[in-house]
């Protein structure tokens, strides 16, 4: 299926070169260490290595990760490298699981061996008429010539494990590998695709080929976006989920320039954007940042995107400039990411104006020393909403006991059967909520904030136990619920004797 003839580069090599390279190492001396490559290269002096570690291996010039010898056996690897080739009638991708398998035997020459080998998950077509075909490879064992033999179908549509090929293993957080050496060869010919930057695309976004060739033909203005470097916004037009994203993340798909699709319209700005390969956000905080006089660095480009995402808008404090912000978060950050320092200065921020300090102070918007500052601010705020708090609680009691008084005078009764008991206390509602197993114990708030009349229905010759648990409107005095232990409906004539003691007073206080 792959035509080697049309490439300059071999793909067997190509994903060989993709896997990380080892390097064994042995203690041989106190202070002598002989390192053993992957590459095949032996005997290589090393000082004081560490596991975990990477350097360049003299012989093969790769970068290597170092691995104490003590850790003996195989160590394998697997990811997946995708391949695309023009076929008569369009195009196929094959994708291929690369596993990777390295052994180290000291008492063996070489040392290191390692083993690579490809099996084929999957092809994909993309036809002239752009509609596409998926085949997935169905492995099974099958017990030939007196033992168990690997053998397989190809099945059209989805496959069993790994979703829709590419998106499936994308969404493994598994390694994707394009092959990117025959990829304008491919599309040359083709006058729909040959500027589609399609070898740009695989190399500096590394997403499913055929998609993009398909997406392509809807935003070719995306051909720009790759030849001027960016990569993220390009990724950002074609990409179908703009539903998870913020308006903030949002550009104009509908743009045919690169100013109308994200706002860049600086050679400066475009520069910048380019080299940092910024996402749409990044780049309207960097729009954001011409009228400053500091330098436009990424890690302040990124600290303005956090403060438009933290704020859902082009987020300023009156007080205090964006530039100036971004400074003091500079010198004051400690090992806070910008987005925690956005958070605990608007926390601040806050507490300040909550404290009724004056935020216009230099001292107050920008103080010397950030973090003692915070949690001072922050600690004399929950002090003052802790007294908030309990002024509010103590409101609240007092009206509680006033309109349980009230509701005790309307419905309290004693008859041969039932009676009616009216809470007089928070204490009341928790004994009635642990002894009829429900969640009345929590409703002294919404009884002092006029929701809610709660009484308590008993049954006359055991008038301290729990029967049954009644929530009136306090506006109708229908009944919203009457509940037997557990929240179990209450019995029948319980409910009946309810409904017309209900009424009897709602007539006698003319509410019927």
């Amino acid at each position: 299926m792959i035509n080697y003839n049309r490439i300059s580069y071999n793909f067997l090599d190509f994903v060989k070169d993709s896997f990380e390279k080892i390097m064994f190492y042995h203690k041989e001396d106190k202070k002598v260490y002989k390192g053993y490559c992957s590459c095949g290269a032996e005997n290589i002096p090393l000082e004081k290595p560490k596991s975990g570690h990477y350097i360049i291996c003299p012989a093969c010039g790769k970068r290597v990760k170092l691995k104490n010898d003590v850790y003996k056996g195989r160590n394998s690897t697997s990811k997946v490298c995708t391949y695309v080739d023009k076929l008569n009638d369009g195009y196929i991708q094959i994708i291929y699981i690369g596993t990777q398998r390295i052994e180290y035997n000291p008492t063996e020459s070489p040392k290191v061996k390692v083993y690579v080998s490809l099996s084929e998950e999957q092809r994909d077509f993309l036809d002239k008429n752009l509609i596409f075909y998926q085949y997935h490879q169905q492995y099974q064992y099958k017990f030939i010539e007196g033992g168990w033999q690997k053998s397989g179908k190809w099945i059209k549509g989805r496959a069993h494990k790994h979703g829709m090929g590419w998106n499936g293993w994308y969404s493994e957080d598994v390694e994707m590998f394009i092959y990117p050496f025959n990829l304008e060869d491919i599309v040359k010919d083709d006058n729909k695709f040959k500027y589609s930057g399609l070898k740009l695309f695989a190399q500096n976004i590394g997403y499913n080929p055929l998609w993009y060739l398909k997406q392509y033909l809807k935003y070719p203005q995306v051909e720009k976006l790759l030849k001027v470097g960016l990569y993220k916004v390009a990724f950002y037009l074609i990409d179908n989920n703009d539903y998870y994203l913020s308006k903030e993340e949002r550009i104009n798909k509908d743009g045919k320039t690169i100013e109308a699709i994200c706002g860049l319209k600086q050679k400066s700005d475009l520069k910048i954007a380019a080299q940092y390969n910024l996402t749409p956000v990044q780049i309207k905080a960097l729009i954001k940042m011409n009228n400053w006089k500091s330098e436009k660095t990424f890690e302040r480009i990124k600290f303005i995107a956090n403060l438009i995402m933290h704020s859902g808008s082009d987020f300023e404090y009156p007080f205090i400039s964006n530039e100036k912000l971004c400074l003091y978060y500079e010198k004051n950050k400690g090992k806070r990411t910008a987005s925690e320092f956005i958070r605990d200065y608007t926390d601040y921020i806050t507490a300040a104006i909550a404290l009724k300090m004056n935020v216009e102070d230099t001292k107050v918007k920008t103080p010397h020393d950030f973090t003692y500052c915070h949690d001072i601010c922050i600690a004399r705020y929950e002090e003052l909403l802790e007294r908030k708090r309990k002024i509010q609680e103590a409101k609240r009691r007092r009206t509680f006991k006033k309109l349980s008084l009230d509701y005790d005078k309307i419905f309290s009764c004693e008859e041969k059967k039932y009676s009616i008991v009216v809470p007089l206390t928070k204490e009341d509602l928790i004994k009635e909520g642990e002894q009829n197993k429900n969640c009345v114990g929590g409703y002294d708030d919404r009884i002092a904030d006029g929701y809610s009349i709660v009484l308590f229905l008993r049954e006359t010759k055991n008038k301290e136990q729990s029967f049954c648990t009644v929530e009136l409107n306090p506006k109708t005095y229908k009944i919203i619920q009457c509940r037997f232990y557990d929240n179990d409906p209450a019995p029948e004539n319980a409910r009946k004797w309810l409904e017309k003691y209900i009424e009897k007073i709602k007539l006698k206080i003319k509410l019927a």
